[in-house]
């Protein structure tokens, strides 16, 4: 499991716990990832 840490211009904090096999395959050693590709709120 991986937990996705989001951190607003407010300060505001939320997380989501997924699995990690539901992140994509990249090449190279980065992975950027939109809040809503992940189905969080």
């Amino acid at each position: 499991m991986v937990f996705l840490v989001k951190i607003t211009s407010d300060f505001e904090v939320r997380g989501k716990l997924i699995p990690r096999k539901a992140l994509p395959r990249v090449k190279g050693d980065k992975l950027v990832l939109e809040w809503a590709d992940i189905g969080a709120q």
